[in-house]
């Protein structure tokens, strides 16, 4: 079998080779950045969580700029094309996931960049919706929405959860209702063609169910935080680190202790300094 494949792959190299699409795009890597991290909450393997940087501080490096805005395409050393709302709203949420599992601010500050950008440049004040393309585009003869999931959770889905959870997490209730008036108008088309708004349905889960911010502060807070996600909590928001660095974390920090707090609408309940105690408090 060797031989024979050798035999046919000297005869293929005479032909002439197919191009390859070595362009990197931005929306893609920020999936990848959210599978990543999803596989090392799940299994503490730390070279997923450094694949997820490793891209991250690409992205951050070649394709934003400082004013929020990004590239959607990176070949041969070169940027092109200005992002579309799937470039801004993937790449939001995935840096929500790292900041939680690393407790590190400067992703959740650049997630919360890339929404006021959105907001500037995509929102349509009539509708609550977002475009696919921002005002700042040319050449457009229309500028069109992504409502419903395709190979890739719509624009718009993904974005309204972005709203959702920085709402929490940076106390900016406008955020917050602006994501449940989106969801409010794909409601009966989530109800009804749920395969096709799926990811419409996993934020209704959010709003249906209560949402918990789990707030970590101490040295050890990133370890404890790992440690409690290997769980499947859907329903929570994970913050912390060794700085009161967001309004949920001021006051919190105790010199000599890790303490975790579960919080509800900006009010925590009493430290828990018990792992087991919070998973079941959560569940």
């Amino acid at each position: 079998l060797s031989k024979s494949n050798r035999i046919l792959f000297d005869y293929r190299k005479k032909r002439v080779r197919p191009t390859t699409d070595d362009k990197i795009i931005c929306s893609w890597n920020a999936l990848l950045i959210t599978a990543y991290i999803e596989a090392f909450k799940a299994t503490q393997n730390v070279n997923y969580l450094n694949s997820a940087l490793k891209i991250s501080q690409f992205i951050q490096r070649e394709l934003l700029s400082n004013d929020g805005s990004l590239k959607r395409i990176y070949k041969d050393r070169k940027v092109s094309i200005d992002a579309f709302l799937d470039d801004y709203a993937l790449l939001a949420e995935a840096w929500i996931a790292l900041y939680e599992v690393t407790f590190d601010i400067s992703w959740l500050s650049n997630s919360k960049l890339l929404v006021e950008y959105v907001w500037e440049h995509f929102k349509n004040e009539e509708n609550s919706m977002f475009y696919y393309t921002s005002d700042l585009a040319k050449g457009l003869i229309a500028r069109k929405y992504e409502l419903s999931d395709n190979v890739i959770p719509s624009s718009n889905s993904v974005l309204a959860t972005v709203l959702f959870k920085l709402g929490i997490m940076y106390d900016k209730p406008a955020w917050s209702l602006m994501a449940e008036k989106m969801l409010g108008k794909v409601l009966a088309e989530t109800i009804e063609h749920g395969v096709y708004y799926a990811n419409w349905a996993r934020m209704l889960g959010l709003i249906v169910n209560p949402i918990y911010q789990v707030a970590i502060l101490g040295t050890e807070a990133q370890s404890i935080a790992n440690k409690i996600q290997k769980q499947y909590l859907p329903n929570t928001i994970f913050t912390g680190g060794q700085s009161e660095n967001l309004a949920v974390l001021q006051n919190r920090l105790v010199e000599g202790k890790t303490l975790i707090y579960i919080c509800e609408n900006q009010t925590c309940s009493l430290p828990y300094e018990q792992i087991e105690e919070v998973i079941e408090m959560i569940k």
